[in-house]
């Protein structure tokens, strides 16, 4: 859990800035390599989707996978259109969610 996100301290209307967004969370394959092949040990547990929304829209959808790293630190480009806040959820493949937010205000 205990998800993080920060934007740039200052940034216009119109720019496309960098967000980056991270959480705690274990990442496991559930697999091992045993003679010579890869076994399923135990089951798989990793963040699965991370949806992105600004003043309630949905502006991304990440779909992710077992291959994403234990606490993963994910940036992505956003176009800023206005002032408003900014959510990201992120899901794990036992239902699980956790979600943070911020305010974000244009400068210029």
């Amino acid at each position: 859990g205990n998800p993080m996100l920060r934007v740039p301290r200052s940034f216009k209307v119109g720019e496309i800035i960098e967000v980056r967004t991270k959480i705690d969370h274990p990442s496991d394959t559930g697999l091992t390599f045993d003679d010579g092949k890869f076994v399923l040990v135990r089951p798989e547990f990793f963040l699965q989707q991370m949806r992105v929304s600004f003043d309630g829209q949905l502006i991304s959808d990440f779909r992710l996978t077992s291959a994403v790293s234990p606490n993963p630190l994910i940036r992505f480009p956003l176009k800023v259109t206005r002032a408003g806040t900014l959510q990201v959820v992120f899901a794990n493949n036992e239902g699980q969610e956790w979600e943070t937010t911020q305010f974000i205000r244009p400068t210029g």
